[in-house]
């Protein structure tokens, strides 16, 4: 399977395509028994977590260190990946990790956008398609922006602009492009002034063209 790209768009996204191709192959081999006595390349000894599951480990870069950790948990003889962890920029940090169901289906991913060790920004899925994002600023405890998705497209974008946990600023998006904006007036976390019409002024480059990058997979 493809491994999954929260935002496609992003420098984290770009490294990680070099390992594309050695994520698929090593995520192959993983569920197959080796037919030769030394482990196949990049598959590194796994680990027994403190809560008895187990960790596979993954070298993508072949540098002898993991890259790559798959959280599993045996079911009757069969192994379920509940977590996958990856270090996008091969330095040893985990910078994203990706949590699933029971299914098997994706339900959450967690992202450090710029490499220091901060939580940046969460996904959420239902049915393996994302129905919400929650981004953050340093030493905000609430996000700064949530965006909602419906059929996996973006429909409304949330800004708190000064970080006291109530949103000012609602966008709402159809097929990808801005088409009003609802403005909190009263400090009730709820718009009450609306915009049908935006001034190009106020929409950004890149919403300009596609409200948001759409998430691969």
């Amino acid at each position: 399977m493809r491994p999954h790209l929260p935002f496609p768009h992003s420098k984290a996204a770009r490294l990680a395509r070099r390992g594309l191709a050695l994520v698929a192959v090593v995520t192959g081999m993983a569920c197959t028994p080796a037919v030769v006595e030394d482990p196949p390349t990049g598959i590194l000894e796994p680990e027994q977590a403190p809560d008895g599951t187990l960790i596979r480990r993954f070298d993508l870069d072949g540098d002898g260190k993991p890259n790559l950790w798959r959280v599993v948990v045996n079911e009757g003889g069969t192994e379920r990946t509940v977590r996958r962890d990856e270090d996008l920029n091969f330095d040893g940090r985990v910078d994203t990790r990706h949590f699933f169901g029971s299914d098997g289906v994706l339900v959450k991913e967690e992202i450090d956008l710029d490499y220091d060790t901060r939580v940046d920004a969460i996904a959420t899925y239902e049915g393996g398609v994302k129905i919400r994002e929650e981004h953050f600023l340093p030493n905000r405890p609430k996000p700064h922006v949530i965006r909602l998705y419906s059929n996996g497209k973006l429909i409304e974008k949330q800004r708190d602009q000064d970080g006291d946990g109530i949103y000012e600023t609602f966008e709402y998006f159809d097929e990808g492009k801005l088409i009003r904006i609802g403005r909190d007036t009263t400090g009730d976390g709820k718009p009450d002034a609306y915009d049908e019409r935006p001034d190009p002024s106020e929409i950004p480059p890149e919403e300009k063209e596609s409200g948001d990058a759409p998430t691969e997979g």
